[in-house]
């Protein structure tokens, strides 16, 4: 496993890992917060933002789940 920055083609997986780890926390599909969520580009714009990579692909939870 890396921890790395994440690079312009990370950036939507990110985005879907994002939208997924808040999922129930929105009203669903058609919040219009998801879609801030899913906006990797932005928060990568304006802050740090990093992955956790093995190979090409972005880990999420322990449960073994992958975003990639």
């Amino acid at each position: 496993m890396e921890l790395r920055h994440a690079r312009a083609s990370d950036l939507v997986a990110v985005g879907e890992v994002t939208v997924a780890a808040y999922a129930s926390f929105t009203r669903g599909p058609q919040d219009p917060y998801v879609e801030q969520l899913r906006d990797a580009t932005t928060r990568a714009a304006e802050s740090e933002l990093w992955v956790a990579v093995e190979g090409d692909t972005i880990l999420v939870e322990p449960d073994g789940e992958t975003a990639s």
